[in-house]
Protein backbone atom coordinates (compact mmCIF):
# COMPACT_ATOMS: atom_id res chain seq x y z
CA UNK A 1 0.00 0.00 0.00
CA UNK A 2 1.19 3.19 -0.87
CA UNK A 3 2.49 5.17 2.12
CA UNK A 4 1.54 8.85 -0.09
CA UNK A 5 -1.58 10.46 1.01
CA UNK A 6 -1.34 13.25 -1.45
CA UNK A 7 -0.50 12.25 -4.97
CA UNK A 8 1.77 15.16 -6.67
CA UNK A 9 -0.43 17.66 -8.30
CA UNK A 10 -0.12 17.37 -11.78
CA UNK A 11 1.69 20.76 -13.39
CA UNK A 12 -1.16 22.99 -14.53
CA UNK A 13 -2.78 26.54 -13.95
CA UNK A 14 -5.93 26.39 -14.28
CA UNK A 15 -7.00 29.20 -16.45
CA UNK A 16 -10.17 31.06 -17.04
CA UNK A 17 -10.10 32.94 -20.82
CA UNK A 18 -11.63 35.17 -23.35
CA UNK A 19 -10.65 35.89 -26.53
CA UNK A 20 -12.41 38.07 -29.78
CA UNK A 21 -11.79 36.42 -33.34
CA UNK A 22 -10.87 39.34 -35.31
CA UNK A 23 -13.08 38.22 -38.52
CA UNK A 24 -15.60 40.55 -39.11
CA UNK A 25 -18.24 38.13 -38.91
CA UNK A 26 -17.57 37.58 -35.37
CA UNK A 27 -18.20 41.55 -34.53
CA UNK A 28 -19.26 41.80 -30.93
CA UNK A 29 -18.95 38.19 -29.79
CA UNK A 30 -16.31 36.36 -27.38
CA UNK A 31 -15.32 33.01 -27.07
CA UNK A 32 -15.09 31.95 -24.07
CA UNK A 33 -13.23 28.84 -22.49
CA UNK A 34 -11.47 26.88 -19.50
CA UNK A 35 -7.32 25.48 -19.55
CA UNK A 36 -4.96 23.98 -17.59
CA UNK A 37 -2.24 25.81 -19.55
CA UNK A 38 -2.22 29.22 -21.04
CA UNK A 39 -4.54 31.13 -22.65
CA UNK A 40 -2.47 31.70 -25.83
CA UNK A 41 -1.14 28.00 -26.30
CA UNK A 42 -5.02 26.83 -25.89
CA UNK A 43 -6.54 29.67 -28.42
CA UNK A 44 -3.83 28.96 -30.69
CA UNK A 45 -4.52 25.35 -30.85
CA UNK A 46 -8.24 26.30 -31.81
CA UNK A 47 -6.77 28.32 -34.47
CA UNK A 48 -3.91 26.83 -36.25
CA UNK A 49 -3.32 28.30 -39.32
CA UNK A 50 0.10 30.24 -39.13
CA UNK A 51 -0.25 33.45 -40.99
CA UNK A 52 2.11 36.45 -41.12
CA UNK A 53 1.36 39.20 -38.81
CA UNK A 54 -0.69 39.62 -36.01
CA UNK A 55 -2.48 36.21 -34.83
CA UNK A 56 -6.47 36.69 -35.79
CA UNK A 57 -7.62 36.86 -32.23
CA UNK A 58 -6.93 39.43 -29.22
CA UNK A 59 -7.19 37.53 -25.87
CA UNK A 60 -9.31 40.03 -23.58
CA UNK A 61 -9.34 38.08 -20.21
CA UNK A 62 -7.12 35.41 -18.82
CA UNK A 63 -7.57 34.82 -15.07
CA UNK A 64 -6.89 32.31 -12.80
CA UNK A 65 -9.68 29.56 -12.26
CA UNK A 66 -8.65 29.11 -8.45
CA UNK A 67 -10.25 30.24 -5.40
CA UNK A 68 -8.28 31.91 -2.67
CA UNK A 69 -9.57 28.76 -0.46
CA UNK A 70 -7.62 26.46 -3.05
CA UNK A 71 -11.10 25.36 -4.68
CA UNK A 72 -11.38 25.64 -8.39
CA UNK A 73 -13.74 26.87 -11.15
CA UNK A 74 -14.29 23.42 -12.26
CA UNK A 75 -15.02 21.73 -8.79
CA UNK A 76 -17.87 19.51 -9.48
CA UNK A 77 -20.63 18.71 -6.93
CA UNK A 78 -20.35 15.11 -5.69
CA UNK A 79 -23.98 15.43 -5.16
CA UNK A 80 -24.61 16.38 -8.81
CA UNK A 81 -23.05 13.77 -9.83
CA UNK A 82 -24.18 10.79 -7.92
CA UNK A 83 -28.26 12.31 -8.30
CA UNK A 84 -27.12 12.06 -12.06
CA UNK A 85 -25.64 8.43 -11.93
CA UNK A 86 -28.82 7.41 -10.19
CA UNK A 87 -31.41 9.24 -12.69
CA UNK A 88 -29.13 8.05 -15.96
CA UNK A 89 -29.38 4.42 -13.96
CA UNK A 90 -24.78 4.61 -14.81
CA UNK A 91 -23.74 1.44 -12.70
CA UNK A 92 -20.31 2.85 -12.92
CA UNK A 93 -19.31 4.71 -9.11
CA UNK A 94 -18.85 8.68 -9.41
CA UNK A 95 -15.02 8.96 -10.63
CA UNK A 96 -14.40 5.54 -11.89
CA UNK A 97 -12.45 5.64 -14.75
CA UNK A 98 -15.73 4.28 -16.33
CA UNK A 99 -18.12 6.86 -14.98
CA UNK A 100 -14.96 9.60 -16.54
CA UNK A 101 -14.90 8.20 -19.79
CA UNK A 102 -18.95 8.56 -19.83
CA UNK A 103 -18.92 11.79 -18.80
CA UNK A 104 -15.54 12.77 -21.80
CA UNK A 105 -17.61 11.24 -24.24
CA UNK A 106 -21.09 13.14 -23.37
CA UNK A 107 -18.45 16.46 -23.96
CA UNK A 108 -19.25 17.14 -20.01
CA UNK A 109 -15.53 16.51 -19.55
CA UNK A 110 -12.41 17.72 -21.58
CA UNK A 111 -8.54 16.00 -21.77
CA UNK A 112 -6.07 18.77 -21.81
CA UNK A 113 -2.52 17.92 -20.67
CA UNK A 114 -3.60 14.40 -19.51
CA UNK A 115 -5.56 16.07 -17.08
CA UNK A 116 -9.58 15.84 -17.02
CA UNK A 117 -11.20 19.67 -16.45
CA UNK A 118 -15.25 19.95 -17.15
CA UNK A 119 -15.95 21.46 -20.68
CA UNK A 120 -18.43 24.87 -19.60
CA UNK A 121 -21.88 22.76 -20.29
CA UNK A 122 -20.17 19.99 -17.65
CA UNK A 123 -19.85 22.95 -14.87
CA UNK A 124 -23.09 24.44 -15.88
CA UNK A 125 -24.82 21.23 -14.94
CA UNK A 126 -22.26 19.51 -11.98
CA UNK A 127 -20.40 22.53 -11.17
CA UNK A 128 -20.50 22.95 -6.61
CA UNK A 129 -21.37 26.85 -7.59
CA UNK A 130 -21.95 27.50 -10.92
CA UNK A 131 -22.74 31.69 -10.34
CA UNK A 132 -19.87 32.05 -8.07
CA UNK A 133 -17.86 32.05 -11.46
CA UNK A 134 -20.00 32.38 -14.16
CA UNK A 135 -23.05 34.61 -13.22
CA UNK A 136 -25.30 34.16 -15.64
CA UNK A 137 -25.70 30.23 -14.95
CA UNK A 138 -28.71 30.56 -12.32
CA UNK A 139 -31.40 29.64 -12.72
CA UNK A 140 -34.12 32.57 -12.25
CA UNK A 141 -37.64 31.78 -12.30
CA UNK A 142 -41.45 33.51 -11.69
CA UNK A 143 -44.01 31.92 -9.86
CA UNK A 144 -47.21 33.63 -10.86
CA UNK A 145 -50.34 32.81 -8.53
CA UNK A 146 -53.90 32.61 -9.26
CA UNK A 147 -54.30 35.23 -7.38
CA UNK A 148 -51.99 37.63 -9.50
CA UNK A 149 -49.04 37.93 -6.56
CA UNK A 150 -46.21 37.02 -7.90
CA UNK A 151 -42.66 35.21 -6.36
CA UNK A 152 -39.24 35.54 -8.23
CA UNK A 153 -36.64 32.56 -7.15
CA UNK A 154 -33.26 31.34 -8.29
CA UNK A 155 -30.76 29.15 -6.81
CA UNK A 156 -26.70 29.09 -6.85
CA UNK A 157 -26.47 25.41 -6.57
CA UNK A 158 -25.50 22.90 -9.02
CA UNK A 159 -27.96 23.24 -12.16
CA UNK A 160 -28.61 19.24 -12.11
CA UNK A 161 -29.73 19.54 -8.64
CA UNK A 162 -33.01 21.56 -9.12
Amino acid sequence: MSKEFFPPRPESRPTIYAYKDMNPQYEGLLKIGYTTVNAQSRVAQQDPTLRPGKPPYRIVLEESAMRGDGSGFGDFSDNALETYRQRAKIADVVGSDAFNRRLLRQGLLMEECGVLVPTGFGFLLFGKEPRTDMRQAGLLGLILYPSAMQTRTGSDQANLLL
